[in-house]
């Protein structure tokens, strides 16, 4: 398969460690064994995400399982990933439009409360077998004001996504 922007060479596969920036997260996410074609005469790339639907759902988890505080970013993620429109998603949430959007753009801090209600309705959706997640998880979170992480890596692997080492 020729390059599709220069056209003078073959692709050549490679599989390597991608930046994801579709996410818009306030953070890197570094997908592990992605797999790549570059052309090695104008060093375009295209990359295959295999299943991101199973990709953003990992994220989600990756974010309602932590302990930390989430970010805005992260908020409106997980309301998008739920394809769920502002409205829709303050109903569900027990709060005005304008609250939800203050949370989603940084202008208000979400409280604890509505914090959890927020990771235990989205687990619920993606983990509906899950055993009792509330309990589990709640004790654990905590009040973190450094931010996000840094990055977050994951691997696909041939039964979905999961964090990598």
């Amino acid at each position: 398969m020729k390059c599709h922007k220069c056209g003078k060479a073959d692709l050549v596969k490679d599989i390597e460690i991608f930046e994801y920036g579709q996410a818009n997260l306030p953070y890197k996410v570094m997908l592990v064994g992605v797999p790549v074609k570059r052309c090695p005469a104008c060093r375009e790339r295209v990359v295959t995400i295999p299943d991101p639907d199973g990709l953003h759902r990992a994220l989600c988890l990756h974010m309602v399982e932590g302990s930390r505080t989430l970010h805005p970013a992260e908020i409106r993620f997980l309301r998008k990933y739920l394809d769920k429109s502002a409205e829709e998603w303050a109903a569900v949430m027990g709060v005005d439009k304008k609250t939800l959007s203050r949370w989603e753009n940084g202008r208000q801090k979400m409280g604890p409360v509505a914090e959890r209600l927020l990771r235990l309705l989205v687990h619920q959706q993606l983990r509906p077998d899950a055993g009792s997640f509330s309990e589990e998880m709640f004790p654990k979170l905590r009040d973190e004001r450094g931010g996000p992480p840094a990055s977050v890596k994951l691997a696909s692997s041939p039964r979905g996504w999961r964090q990598a080492a």
